[in-house]
């Protein structure tokens, strides 16, 4: 996954200080997380997760972790997508996710009831990772941006502990013409 598979993918790479990582592990009460309740990952991601990661339609985004450098390997379990436009008017439905996204009989991909849309990770050259292409939209569609909340839960194996951990930046698709 160094380089993208596909052109037409942007990648978000996350790099992190683990320095820092293990010092909070060792000297604070962060916990260990839980797959249902990870540890906010976000404050020891080195590059920046202020503002919209931004995606235009037709394109697709490739994201995965960057552990060089480091004993640490992460185990990727799953990333969650969910609309957050603020006047939606109903639960996302797997036919709606299509409308944003090439996911029909895509195996790494599953809809729950929730409204989420759950990627599982790939692997590619020995880094876990996730991959997702954006539909081009309808023209008479009057929404211009679709915004996307996305959480990746991983675990890692420290000191021979298994700590769970959450990064969850946001996402904005937006439509080739723009105005």
């Amino acid at each position: 996954m160094n380089q993208p598979t596909n052109p037409l993918y942007r990648e978000i790479k996350f790099e992190f200080d683990f320095e820092c990582l293990k010092e909070a592990i060792d000297n604070t009460d962060i916990g260990e997380g839980s797959y249902l309740n990870p540890i906010q990952l976000d404050p020891f991601v080195i590059n920046d997760l202020k503002n919209f990661f931004e995606i235009e339609e037709g394109s697709g985004f490739m994201v995965y972790m960057d552990f060089k450098d480091t004993n640490y390997q992460p185990k990727c379990h799953f990333l969650k997508l969910q609309n957050r436009n603020k006047n939606q008017d109903h639960i996302m439905t797997r036919e709606d996710w299509e409308k944003c996204f090439d996911i029909k009989d895509d195996p790494n991909v599953a809809y729950v009831p929730d409204g989420s849309l759950f990627l599982m990770p790939t692997s590619n050259d020995g880094l876990q990772g996730f991959e997702i292409l954006t539909k081009e939209s309808d023209p008479s569609t009057t929404a211009k941006n679709t915004y996307i909340s996305y959480t990746i839960v991983l675990s890692l194996s420290i000191d021979d502990h298994t700590y769970f951990f959450r990064i969850d930046p946001f996402v904005r698709l937006t439509s080739k013409d723009r105005t």
